[in-house]
């Protein structure tokens, strides 16, 4: 997605708490892992000050279809005041128990459908 928009990408892993305080708008993309998103997102959202005029979005994958993970984080933003202006959820190649032993689940994944589908999302918050 970071290649269909000009935004800058900033990985938690390298960086666990950038300085965003010159953005308008964040979105914070995360695999599933048991159920969650990343402990590092989660840390980030809970520790991180945020400007009261910042609005934040959630991407995630994960293998099952159905279930919205982005309740957490848009909780805990709403909580400190930030307006979560949305979520956008797709199935991602899923290795959790079981799941590993038939060599995962929904591979290729996110796939074209997917992109497509994650870019009107992200239009749609212009």
């Amino acid at each position: 997605m970071c290649e269909c928009f000009p935004v800058d990408s900033i990985d938690l892993t390298q960086d666990p708490y950038p300085d965003i305080s010159s953005y308008d708008r964040i979105g914070l993309a995360s695999g599933i892992y048991f159920g969650s998103v990343h402990p590092l997102i989660k840390d980030f959202v809970e520790k991180t000050k945020f400007r009261k005029d910042q609005k934040c979005f959630v991407i995630t994958t994960a293998g099952a279809p159905f279930l919205d993970f982005s309740g957490f984080l848009c909780r805990t933003l709403k909580k400190k005041g930030i307006e979560c202006c949305g979520s956008f959820h797709c199935r991602g190649y899923d290795t959790y128990a079981i799941f590993g032993k038939i060599g995962g689940i929904a591979k290729g994944r996110p796939d074209t459908k997917d992109i497509m589908r994650a870019r009107k999302f992200l239009d749609s918050l212009k």
